[in-house]
């Protein structure tokens, strides 16, 4: 094709193309950028909910292990009042602990000294009660008295001395297990 237009034309015509690209391709951009405000804008919004969703799932997670942790102290306190309970029936039934105590304590003479009462309760028979009785007697003699003397006393079971307890004359240290009866 002959291009037959004068060159003034021809100059128009060039100017009107690069006009037409430079407004074609200035629409491009600016609505290209439009999509991307657009897509940009959804995509905060939709980060925003979701972290809100997860913000409330930790809340949620947090209570949850709060409620867990009061169901395991209500657990733990509901054991501990029906082991009070346990203890206060078997104290009405059997007399209570200190009687027994103060039976151990007028029985003991001065020279022998105690250093811990532990009581036991056997898990078979909760009626049964243990008391082991730690110390130290001035002799033996002192011991196999005090012993002696609990084993007279009706209110104890068994009096049990271990034979270890008696290898030393002066200053024995001694375990004595007392069963309540």
């Amino acid at each position: 094709m002959i291009n037959l237009l004068p060159t003034k034309h021809k100059k128009l015509v060039r100017k009107e193309i690069l006009r037409r690209l430079i407004v074609v391709l200035g629409g491009g951009l600016l609505t290209l950028m439009m999509i991307e405000i657009l897509l940009s804008f959804s995509l905060f919004f939709y980060t925003d909910f979701l972290a809100e969703g997860l913000s409330d799932q930790l809340t949620s997670s947090e209570e949850l292990a709060e409620l867990k942790e009061i169901e395991e102290l209500e657990s733990r306190a509901k054991k501990m009042n029906d082991f009070f309970i346990n203890f206060q029936n078997k104290q009405k039934e059997k007399g209570m602990i200190s009687e027994g105590v103060s039976e151990i304590l007028n029985i003991l003479p001065p020279s022998i000294k105690i250093n811990s009462f532990f009581f036991e309760e056997r898990e078979k028979d909760i009626s049964y009660l243990t008391v082991v009785i730690k110390g130290v007697a001035a002799t033996r003699n002192d011991l196999l008295a005090f012993v002696e003397g609990l084993k007279s006393e009706d209110s104890f079971g068994d009096v049990l001395l271990p034979v270890s307890n008696l290898l030393t004359e002066r200053d024995v240290d001694f375990s004595v297990t007392i069963n309540f009866r």
